[in-house]
């Protein structure tokens, strides 16, 4: 007989297997009810391949018995393999100080490789080296709903005890982050345990210290600043995956976006105007000495979105998100980047050399910006959006505390921290 695929006439086979009761494979697609779609074999990988029976029996090839292929992805698998859960970092984390405290933030890739839906209960993260500890985070629940983003598909389902079902073929992201306790020792390496209602599957053990952390100079100076959609807290800062050239890749892990807020606002007078806001035409300063790897100008300030809308001056890609903006190689694999800056105000152009504190540039409103601040984050690339972030810490800052004003050094602001800098030398401006 004729074995097929989806893709057509791949085997041939004796008339032999039709007459011992085997199954005859036909197209997925020909005289199928819509739901069910025939029958796989699982175990030689009929189910990769596309070869689909349209009755049940045992597969010509290895013998093993023939499971049902329903379109949603539920199916029957053998009772002999563990949950078909992989788990990978793509991108290995480096522990920060922040907040008196050491953050780590990372993503933990999820692909279920079988049929049927896995109710994952929750992610628990250990120090291998220190396990007598207990787990640095148990990820469960409302903050797993939260934090565990499908890739390409609707909502999880919700399963028993509040987990969340990965369907069958599925893919999803836990975007993880969570602190060492002041006084506990610092993780040399974290390992990964996936709960599930039904079993556990480890996962991978990877390095919390895989990249020099670089002490800068804050980017901007000056009060009442916010470090808007920085690190550790949900934002589209913290969620931006992008897929570039084959690779996944996040390179705002660690972004910030500097608003400067006074008397509880971050503009005074027309919001469509951006001389309006308090942060437009600051000036933004080299964090370190470094080589200018790019910079552009010339893009136009857009107007800031209102209750009327948004719509920027030119089309938003690749090429204008940053808008007028400056990229610094600091040395060593990494690169600190400033975006959204006001056309005309560049005073920098790829290949000079700059020192710590020179005045870049300043604040504007282009690119991919809703209203005027400072894109500011650090990758360990020239590009904007397809390089991976990386954490730093800035030399020193005050932080607004509920216990008051608190001088910080060599910490890296956190998502919705009220911060002041130093004065800066206003000459140079």
């Amino acid at each position: 007989m004729s074995i097929w695929t989806r893709r057509g006439l791949v085997i041939q086979a004796g008339l032999g297997a039709a007459a011992a009761g085997v199954a005859a494979p036909v197209l997925a697609d020909e005289r199928l009810p819509h739901q069910a779609r025939g029958w796989i074999c699982v175990p030689c990988g009929c189910a990769m391949t596309g070869l689909v029976f349209d009755a049940p029996g045992e597969c010509p090839a290895c013998g093993m018995t023939l499971v049902a292929n329903s379109e949603d992805g539920e199916g029957e698998a053998p009772d002999w393999l563990p949950p078909q859960l992989e788990v990978a970092v793509l991108h290995q984390p480096t522990a920060f100080p922040a907040e008196r405290r050491l953050h780590l933030v990372y993503e933990v890739h999820l692909r279920n490789h079988g049929r049927s839906g896995l109710p994952i209960r929750a992610i628990e993260v250990h120090d291998p080296d220190r396990l007598e500890l207990g787990s640095l985070a148990l990820v469960s629940g409302r903050d797993l709903a939260g934090l565990l983003v499908p890739l390409g598909r609707r909502a999880l389902a919700i399963g028993g005890s509040e987990s969340r079902v990965l369907p069958g073929g599925g893919s999803a992201v836990a975007f993880l982050s969570y602190s060492v306790e002041a006084g506990q020792p610092a993780p040399e390496r974290v390992s990964h345990r996936i709960l599930l209602e039904a079993g556990t599957v480890a996962g991978p053990t990877v390095r919390a210290t895989s990249t020099e952390l670089k002490r800068l100079l804050p980017p901007v100076g000056g009060t009442g600043w916010v470090a808007d959609g920085g690190p550790a807290k949900p934002s589209h800062h913290r969620f931006g995956l992008i897929v570039f050239n084959g690779a996944t890749c996040l390179a705002r892990r660690y972004a910030i976006d500097w608003k400067r807020y006074l008397e509880g606002a971050t503009f005074s007078g027309d919001p469509a105007d951006p001389r309006s806001y308090h942060c437009y035409d600051q000036p933004v300063m080299a964090v370190a000495d470094a080589v200018v790897a790019l910079a552009a100008d010339g893009f136009p300030d857009n107007v800031p979105r209102t209750s009327a809308g948004f719509s920027p001056a030119i089309p938003v890609s690749l090429d204008t998100s940053a808008g007028n903006m400056v990229v610094l190689d600091l040395g060593g694999g990494q690169y600190a980047h400033y975006a959204h800056l006001k056309p005309g105000s560049i005073r920098v152009r790829s290949g000079d050399r700059v020192r710590r504190g020179q005045i870049l540039g300043h604040i504007g409103n282009s690119g991919d910006s809703r209203e005027p601040h400072l894109h500011f984050h650090v990758s360990n690339g020239p590009e904007i959006l397809t390089s991976e972030g990386l954490p730093y810490v800035l030399d020193e800052f005050w932080a607004h505390t509920a216990h008051g004003r608190e001088h910080r050094r060599s910490e890296l602001p956190l998502g919705g921290a009220r911060i002041d800098f130093a004065n800066f030398d206003r000459s140079q401006v």
